[in-house]
């Protein structure tokens, strides 16, 4: 029984002893691990380039080609990237900037042909950005009621308060339009 008592008593101080002797050297490996881990996560995330943010480059260089050389060739631009992709979530974006930049003033200005495009992207990813484009286009076109629908989309796959004041903002504006376009076709 001394032995095992002998034994146990032992074992903690050998530990408390190999702790001493090596906590500079375990520190240092915890930290270098720590390091790591954050180096790695940088690489990481500064490798992933969302489709997102690739397609608003494209929407970007779309908008640059369409300043020098007109709407037929920003189009034609963003057409090529959508032949180039078989991503769901990049063609979403890129049939938001043909939507966009067709739908526009300065592009083709051409709500119908931007619409085509809008429900093209709302089929493949429903989206709070999606339901506007459609509501928008609608609106201007004259259905008003489809525009209501999609306004009403738009409401409630958007928060409706966020940290951003601007985003709340638009939520309200857009809940007073859904009820002014209700009471126009009263």
């Amino acid at each position: 029984m001394n032995d095992s008592n002998q034994h146990k008593k032992m074992a903690p101080k050998s530990s408390k002893r190999f702790f001493r002797k090596n906590r500079l050297v375990i520190g240092f490996m915890a930290i270098v691990i720590i390091i790591l881990g954050f180096v790695g996560a940088w690489v990481y995330i500064s490798n992933q380039k969302s489709a997102t943010d690739t397609k608003v480059d494209d929407l970007t260089e779309a908008k640059a080609i369409m300043a020098e050389k007109g709407y037929d060739a920003g189009k034609n631009y963003l057409e090529k990237e959508l032949q180039n992709t078989n991503k769901p979530n990049e063609q979403v974006e890129i049939y938001k900037n043909l939507a966009t930049i067709t739908g526009s003033v300065t592009g083709g200005n051409s709500k119908g042909k931007a619409l085509v495009y809008a429900y093209k992207a709302e089929k493949l990813q429903p989206s709070g950005e999606t339901a506007m484009l459609i509501a928008t286009y609608e609106e201007y076109l004259g259905n008003i009621r489809t525009a209501i629908k999609y306004y009403k989309l738009y409401l409630e796959r958007e928060p409706k308060s966020s940290a951003i004041p601007s985003n709340q903002s638009g939520y309200d504006y857009y809940t007073t339009r859904v009820s002014e376009l209700e009471a126009g076709l009263k």
